[in-house]
């Protein structure tokens, strides 16, 4: 038997009585292939795209190894040669693609067979769907090829596509070795024919989407408790000691002006965190890791979250995370709020003050917003900062060095008032 003398009327039987189709004696039921473009679009919204992939490979690897099993003992073939290029001529009589093979090589010892699936159903199904991918989309047509190859030949092949038309090629170009003459990269795929049944697929998603769950309550919780730290007006450095237990991390909050918020875990974790303030870096060392997330309100920066721990974040880890960065943005951005709204009422205060509008009912009402005694000698120093968009750095700079001073902003100066001459 030569593959070329398997012909389409020779291998169809159908018979209108029963309504029952055979191909090559094995019972087939038409569908379309728009229809099996739905459920392939079904498998991989409900699995993902890697367990759908899994799935049709499996499926065509059974496919094309019961085929081959069949066809090697209805006929008698001259050589394992035309009983291997039999496999691509039952692909195109099955209508899933016009199989060409070119190249074949093949001894008790070494595979090498290429050839071309043009008019690939799946890749014309899957870009109606999804579009171009960045990698190929013929999973059944790869399967049914390493199923019927590994049958035929007596030893695993594993098949493998170098061009797709999935993926914007001209054409599908598929390529069969055997599994140990395979690279690394493509033994890689072996582990999607590992044997799993759709009711397991849909039980590890199951149970993950559970976990997921479970993780978003746990951080719900987190985030109520931290609001609820927000409204008993807990400090920031309480907030960030609460995270870093919850977490077993190091936290920092870098603050754009002002002085960090930290609470270390570990010294280790210290020298780190020194270690990229000096070049800047996220990466891991060892088994220590720095990760660093941004704290702004709309388009205001305000400062920088960076968390240093043993291992890369996990999944609840990440959610607790991104709630707890929602209370330390409300937080900061009402701290700074709040200090605006004291310099200011500070610099409208001793604006009055300096201009004599004061009464004594006045002055001693407004005065609480003020640190410094006015029944003793003060002296008032002003600064000029230049560039002016340093000002603001500058004023937290003497705000945290001097917490007990007045200083605030006068147009383009910041005002310093110093009750004792010899601060």
């Amino acid at each position: 038997m030569k593959p070329y003398q398997l012909l389409f009327e020779n291998l169809i039987d159908i018979n209108p009585r029963t309504g029952m189709i055979k191909f090559n004696n094995k019972r087939m039921a038409l569908f379309s292939v728009e229809a099996l473009g739905f459920l392939r679009r079904d498998l991989v919204n409900t699995l993902g795209m890697e367990r759908a992939k899994g799935f049709l490979m499996r499926y065509g690897w059974a496919c094309g190894y019961k085929s081959g099993e069949n066809i090697e003992e209805i006929y008698e073939w001259k050589s394992k040669k035309d009983l291997l290029l039999a496999g691509p001529y039952l692909h195109s009589l099955e209508g899933v693609a016009t199989a060409e093979p070119d190249t074949i090589e093949i001894n008790e010892e070494y595979l090498y067979f290429t050839g071309q699936w043009k008019d690939s159903f799946e890749a014309i199904e899957h870009t109606k769907h999804y579009g171009h991918s960045k990698d190929p989309v013929c999973w059944i047509l790869v399967g049914y090829a390493s199923g019927y190859l590994t049958k035929t030949y007596g030893k695993k092949v594993l098949v493998y596509e170098e061009k797709c038309l999935g993926k914007g090629d001209t054409n599908c170009r598929f390529v069969a070795k055997r599994l140990d003459l395979s690279d690394k990269q493509h033994r890689q795929d072996l582990g999607y024919y590992e044997t799993e049944s759709l009711l397991s697929e849909l039980d590890r998603v199951y149970k993950e989407v559970q976990e997921l769950n479970d993780h978003i309550m746990e951080s719900e919780q987190v985030q109520k408790q931290l609001t609820d730290m927000m409204l008993a007006d807990k400090s920031i450095q309480e907030t960030v000691s609460f995270i870093a237990d919850i977490l077993q991390k190091s936290i920092v909050i870098d603050l754009d002006h002002g002085t960090p918020i930290k609470n270390f875990m570990a010294g280790s974790h210290q020298s780190l965190y020194h270690q990229w303030k000096d070049d800047g870096k996220t990466n891991c060392k060892n088994k220590e890791c720095i990760e660093t997330f941004p704290i702004q309100a709309n388009t205001k920066h305000l400062g920088i979250m960076i968390l240093i721990s043993d291992h890369p974040l996990n999944q609840k880890e990440n959610l607790i995370i991104q709630r707890s960065l929602k209370i330390f943005t409300i937080q900061l951005f009402h701290q700074k709020k709040l200090a605006q709204s004291i310099w200011e009422k500070k610099a409208n205060c001793f604006d009055d003050l300096i201009r004599n509008k004061y009464d004594d009912s006045m002055f001693q009402h407004n005065m609480n917003v003020f640190d410094f005694n006015p029944n003793v000698s003060n002296r008032i120093l002003t600064i000029h900062v230049q560039p002016t968009s340093l000002k603001e750095p500058v004023l937290q700079y003497l705000v945290n060095d001097y917490p007990k001073k007045d200083i605030f902003f006068m147009g383009h100066d910041i005002v310093f008032i110093l009750d004792n001459p010899t601060c």
